[in-house]
């Protein structure tokens, strides 16, 4: 991976780190008063991140099920 790359990865996880704790400082009730601009970013990346929830899923299930079949092929060998 190129310097630059490493570099945005960090400054993205960073940006995304901030946000979130921003979101749960204010999901707990500080007295910080709500920022239009903020709410939409963190209302962006909810929606992100439900959007990847089924695809997780998706791939637990895919690797549970790999999983298995490796399991009974080494069986079979034996």
């Amino acid at each position: 991976m190129s310097m630059w790359a490493m570099i945005a990865v960090v400054s993205v996880t960073y940006t995304l780190a901030n946000v979130f704790k921003i979101y749960m400082k204010n999901k707990e009730g500080s007295v910080l008063p709500p920022d239009p601009e903020l709410r939409a970013r963190l209302d962006r990346l909810e929606r992100r991140m439900e959007a990847f929830e089924p695809r997780l899923d998706n791939l637990e299930t895919l690797a549970s099920d790999r999983e298995v079949d490796l399991a009974r092929r080494i069986a079979e060998r034996e």
